[in-house]
């Protein structure tokens, strides 16, 4: 082999090689965009969890359960139908809308993880 064609393939194989590096640096771009692009909704998806307010009737209409996405619960009962309810199962009622609410927020939160993640598929 002479030296010219030494070096005419030294040179297509660097072209090769710069070329591979031009394509793998705009596949890490894309990856980073669409990273970030994720965290972004991601992080909106956690700010809007964290105002939700999920409710659920204390059956027989003795009021509300009140249950926030960061655990806070609150209970309002209504007195006047409590007093003439059995009182006896009342906790055992509170504590149904306690687990129908948060039900109700998993579900919510898993719709908002799997709507936050549909797009996952362009990393």
């Amino acid at each position: 082999m002479t030296q010219p064609d030494d070096f005419e393939r030294a040179i297509r194989r660097n072209d090769e090689l710069r070329a591979e590096l031009i394509s793998a640096s705009r596949r890490t771009e894309h990856l980073v965009d669409a990273s970030e692009e994720l965290l972004a909704k991601r992080e909106r998806m956690i700010a809007g969890l964290a105002r939700l307010v999920v409710k659920a009737q204390i059956a027989p209409d003795l009021g509300v359960v009140n249950l926030t996405a960061d655990g806070r619960l609150t209970i309002d009962l209504d007195h006047t139908k409590v007093t003439v309810s059995d009182t006896s199962k009342l906790g055992e009622r509170i504590l149904e809308a306690i687990s129908s609410a948060e039900t109700k927020l998993d579900k919510l939160r898993a719709k908002a993880f799997r709507e936050t993640t549909a797009s996952d598929s362009n990393l």
